[in-house]
């Protein structure tokens, strides 16, 4: 669904075979599914969780899960993980959450995704479930925020036991009254915040959301976020991006970067306001990353190779 819609992961078990529970693509009943784990995994063993599609089993989906140690275990199997969304699995500390398609939309008027959790115990619980939504799990798991297709550009929140606990329609966190919809973007990394944008709109502007007083921080933005050059650092409550324009086809793109117009990559801190410019190109983007609160690192446009900008 990105970028056009709200609707923008990772991630165990005991000893042996568990049997967990999978629900029927064809027929919504309850039917086994496998666990499998070779060995007694800890939250400190892991180091990232994807998804893999099954060689043996065409059209079934295996979660692996990478090792500190290198090697890489799958943990089970299933066969209506929603693959095709763009952010489809998350990883927070021992519990994977990952999306399911359950039935199909072009043929069953009661389709559904939904949101479960899998534990390292090999606990399985339907967290929610919607015909289409988006999902940000924070990092200590208290909240999930949702976006879904009930409302285009709210955000919800549920607990860990799936139960809504607060909504905010999009007037609630655009500036522009036209605003269009929004997007979910990512958590702070003490849970106390999340934050996303808008950009069908007039004017630009990313929201944070706080947890703790359930207040909405809104912060216009003149930069593009439809190019996909830029990378925000909730914790320090800053952007750095490019204005690298987007473009509507390949023809658009090739033209522009043949061009000799200038690029440019920029930091703001939302919170000061302050705008510091880091680097000029020719019709480059820069792909720029947060390494850690006090360092960027970006593609140096003429070089290709990383550089970093201390902020």
């Amino acid at each position: 669904m990105k970028p056009i819609s709200i609707l923008a992961i990772v991630f165990v078990l005991a000893t042996g075979l568990i049997i967990g529970f999978a629900i029927s693509k064809n027929n919504n009943e309850i039917q086994a599914g496998t666990i499998n784990s070779q060995t007694k995994l800890s939250v400190s063993d892991i180091k990232n969780v994807t998804l893999k599609s099954n060689v043996s089993n065409p059209g079934t989906t295996d979660i692996v899960v990478q090792l500190h140690n290198g090697s890489v275990q799958t943990i089970t199997t299933y066969d209506d993980i929603y693959t095709e969304h763009y952010h489809p699995i998350e990883y927070w500390n021992g519990e994977i959450y990952v999306i399911r398609r359950i039935g199909d939309p072009d043929a069953d008027s009661d389709w559904a995704d939904q949101l479960w959790q899998i534990g390292l115990d090999g606990s399985e619980a339907m967290l929610y479930a919607e015909q289409g939504f988006d999902f940000r799990v924070s990092p200590n798991k208290q909240y999930i925020a949702i976006a879904d297709s009930t409302a285009i550009g709210q955000v919800f929140f549920i607990n860990i036991d799936g139960i809504k606990v607060k909504f905010f329609p999009l007037n609630q966190l655009a500036i522009d009254p036209e605003a269009k919809d929004s997007e979910m973007y990512t958590w702070s990394r003490d849970s106390k915040s999340f934050w996303g944008g808008i950009y069908f709109a007039n004017q630009a502007n990313v929201f944070q959301i706080n947890v703790d007083s359930w207040t909405v921080n809104k912060f216009a933005f003149d930069g593009n976020l439809h190019n996909h050059d830029w990378n925000l650092n909730p914790d320090i409550s800053s952007i750095v991006y490019s204005d690298y324009p987007s473009f509507g086809d390949a023809t658009e793109a090739e033209e522009f970067n043949n061009s000799t117009i200038d690029t440019h990559l920029y930091l703001v801190n939302f919170i000061t306001g302050e705008k510091t410019t880091i680097d000029t190109a020719v019709a480059k983007s820069f792909q720029p990353k947060w390494i850690s609160n006090t360092e960027i690192q970006y593609s140096d446009p003429t070089s290709g190779e990383l550089k970093s900008f201390n902020p």
